[in-house]
């Protein structure tokens, strides 16, 4: 398509590079994660950067910045550092476990890539980005139970399993003892395999003798 003045002249988006768009809530991908040391003092940070997934800043990025350090600069303690920790912890890192650089960098590794719930905020002249959740997929609506099938075993399309006894639907005993059934058993009590498939009645041929049953 050519190029549109007037969308151009429109376009939202008039926020600085490298920082975030506006005060708000955003769904992120974590981009990129970097443990950087400063060549001038040798300060190390962690350097997390955000690109946004949707809405009018949608591929935009910037960067938040995390210290490593224990003091500020004035050699005094600061509350950085447990910002820091609760950050990681809220990206899913097991703060715990961490017990080094070569860990800390497996760790931010394992969750590069990973989609985010981020809120921003302005603090004086400096942007704060914190961690809300993990960006879950939609779940699909759960299907409600339809009935329940008669006979689980045989299947809510089949027909009802009859007893053998003629008296109505199997139940799940019987159900069982018959799918266990040995199909060449007889049905006769005392008989053996392949004998009698059924009582014999008078003036039947018997498959031994091929003589009529006398009794």
């Amino acid at each position: 398509m050519p190029f549109d003045p007037a969308a151009f002249k429109n376009a939202e988006g008039d926020f600085a590079y490298d920082e975030p768009p506006s005060a708000g809530e955003f769904e992120t991908r974590l981009t990129k994660s970097d443990i950087i040391t400063a060549n001038k003092d040798g300060r190390q940070s962690v350097k997390l950067t955000w690109t946004v997934l949707s809405g009018f800043a949608r591929d935009h990025e910037w960067g938040s910045w995390h210290t490593l350090e224990a003091l500020d600069r004035q050699g005094e303690p600061s509350g950085g550092l447990a910002i820091t920790k609760r950050t990681l912890r809220d990206l899913g890192i097991d703060v715990d476990r961490v017990d080094g650089i070569v860990d800390l960098r497996r760790e931010l590794d394992r969750v590069t890539g990973v989609d985010y719930v981020v809120e921003t905020a302005k603090n004086g002249q400096w942007w704060n980005t914190k961690v809300l959740r993990p960006l879950e997929q939609t779940a699909m609506p759960a299907i409600p139970p339809g009935p329940r099938p008669s006979n689980a075993i045989y299947g809510s399309d089949a027909p009802e399993a009859q007893s053998p006894t003629g008296q109505g639907i199997l139940g799940p005993d019987e159900v069982r003892r018959d799918l266990q059934k040995d199909p060449n058993a007889s049905d006769i009590p005392g008989a053996g395999p392949g004998e009698f498939q059924h009582a014999p009645a008078r003036g039947e041929i018997d498959p031994e003798t091929g003589e009529p049953i006398p009794f």
